[in-house]
């Protein structure tokens, strides 16, 4: 027997029940072929490495803990992969290690939130950014601070949900590494101090930050009780 040929439309629908049965796979194929195009491209295309790849290995060699223009740690990792591979491609793939980890970061924040296809989706339009694809393929600052912007924003968010001090540590890692990057992360550290000491939640106690949304439940519900209870 003949089978029947697939038709455009119908494949379409085949990829289309793959990626709502498993996002999480197909976040990961999003991921790797991402990886793989914007460490290509550039390889294939670029003459020259960008100025602010050249400025890293000036800079870099020199080891300091601290430069009069910028913080140390994009230099620092470029140094490393000139050490180890000395090739273009090695910066290239550096930079989009650092935007395929702040995606997934961004996948797990979304996840608890709007479910695996709609923390899919997320990432999708997030990628669709210029500072995400075709401007970072010169590893700088602004690209090696993208994780660690990611991590923040995911550990603040389980902070106080959760109230775990487990994630507090992990967001002062991340504002901690954010400034090893950039000076810049002071946009996003003070709106969270300022969240932090003027929401009452937060300034509570420990872990109730993480059960106010249960506890307004619970007050509703005992309200309710109440009222049922003086009603008999």
């Amino acid at each position: 027997m003949r089978t029947a040929k697939q038709t455009p439309a119908s494949r379409r629908h085949s990829v289309l029940t793959r990626i709502l049965e498993a996002p999480e796979r197909a976040l990961a194929a999003i991921l790797c072929v991402h990886a793989l195009v914007w460490t290509a491209l550039p390889t294939l295309l670029y003459a020259n490495l960008p100025l602010d790849l050249i400025e890293a290995l000036t800079y870099g060699r020199e080891w300091q803990l601290g430069y009069d223009k910028l913080p140390p740690l994009p230099w620092w990792l470029v140094e490393i992969a000139h050490r180890l591979i000395g090739r273009d491609f090695a910066y290239y793939l550096l930079a989009q290690l650092a935007v395929v980890a702040a995606l997934w970061l961004i996948w797990v924040s979304a996840r608890p939130l709007v479910g695996p296809l709609g923390a899919l989706v997320a990432v999708l339009i997030i990628d669709g950014l210029h500072y995400l694809n075709y401007t970072s393929a010169k590893f700088n600052h602004d690209v090696v601070q993208l994780p660690f912007w990611a991590l923040a924003g995911f550990a603040f968010h389980r902070a106080l949900r959760g109230g775990w001090i487990g994630h507090w540590l992990l967001l002062g890692l991340a504002i901690g590494m954010s400034l090893w990057s950039k000076y810049f992360v002071v946009v996003l550290a003070a709106p969270l101090a300022l969240f932090i000491l003027y929401d009452r939640a937060v300034t509570q106690s420990p872990g109730d930050a993480g059960t106010l949304h249960r506890g307004r439940g619970r007050t509703r519900n005992d309200g309710a009780s109440y009222r049922l209870a003086g009603a008999e």
